[in-house]
Order: structure tokens, then C-alpha cells, then sequence
């Protein structure tokens, strides 16, 4: 009787966990969108549980559809240093304060100064680049002290993908 307990129960849990990852992994897909000049990012001022490797964690975003520790405007008075890079800087798997970009504002933000997580899980170099570009011409209004480029040796492989592609995918 005490097996088939174990059993009953092992088949709930399992299933319990099971719609959860589902579950985060459909709010992942509609959540991270398609662009037309950086493949995908994500939408803009929303929350959503994303999971990576049957880890379930929180994504909140920004008017910039950067990852944020909220899903509120950005205060246009403040400075800002954007760190752009790929999965590591978007902080794959992790709470927003455990992300790079987390930790640096825990120690570091404050009325007149923020970074910002332009990392996106997949991106390369050329896609830092036509991605930074686009923020800064489109939001001119953003005081934006420096840009900080995290690279990887795997974006030298994501870049053969999409140097050889038109402007748009």
C-alpha cells in the first residue's frame, strides 16, 4: 500500500512539475518576439515565467524590452549604461537579481544612474551592434553614458550565421 502511494504520488508531482514547465516555456515563446533586425528580443512591459534546463524563473521587462528588475517606463532623467551580450548577460536561468546586470545596479544604481540588460539569449556581435544603434536612434530622449559589449567565443559562430544574410531576417 505504501508503494502504491509512493507511485500515485510520484505521478502527481511529476505531472504537476511537468505543466509548470509547460507553462513557462509558452509564456517564453510568446513573450520573446519576433524582430525583424535582431531576429527576436523581447515584448515590452510585461512579466513571465520563463525556464531554462527544468528551471523555472521570472522575466520582467522595461519600455525598452530589456530585462528589468520591473516591468516599468525607465526614468528618462536618470543616465544609463546599457550592457548588451548574449544568454549570459540576459541572465538565462537566473532571477533578475542574480544576473549581471542585477548585481552591478544592487551595488551601483541610484536617483541619477542605472544599467540596463540589453542581453538577449542567442545574439552576436552584429547583432549588438544593429541592436545599440537602433535604441540610440530611436530613443533620443535616453541619456546613454556608455555601452558595454559582453562577448563570447561562441558569437564568432552566431556571426557567420548572419553576416551573410540581407538586412532583415
Amino acid at each position: 500500500l505504501l508503494f502504491i502511494d509512493l507511485i500515485f504520488s510520484q505521478f502527481f508531482l511529476l505531472s504537476f512539475l511537468e505543466k509548470d514547465l509547460i507553462k513557462a516555456n509558452k509564456e517564453s515563446y510568446e513573450n520573446r518576439v519576433f524582430n525583424k533586425n535582431y531576429n527576436y528580443t523581447f515584448k515590452k512591459l510585461v512579466n513571465f515565467k520563463s525556464q531554462y534546463d527544468g528551471n523555472i524563473y521570472n522575466i520582467s521587462t522595461n519600455d525598452l524590452g530589456f530585462r528589468d528588475k520591473k516591468n516599468n517606463p525607465l526614468n528618462r532623467k536618470k543616465k544609463f549604461s546599457i550592457i548588451i551580450g548574449d544568454s549570459f548577460v540576459e541572465g538565462v536561468g537566473l532571477e533578475y537579481p542574480d544576473t549581471i546586470v542585477g548585481i552591478l545596479n544592487e551595488h551601483f544604481e541610484n536617483e541619477d544612474f542605472k544599467f540596463l540588460n540589453a542581453g538577449v539569449a542567442s545574439y552576436s556581435s552584429f547583432i549588438y551592434l544593429k541592436k545599440i544603434k537602433k535604441i540610440i536612434e530611436k530613443n533620443q530622449d535616453l541619456y546613454i553614458k556608455d555601452v558595454i559589449v559582453f562577448l563570447d567565443k561562441s558569437d564568432v559562430l552566431d556571426d557567420e550565421k548572419y553576416l551573410h544574410k540581407p538586412k532583415t531576417f
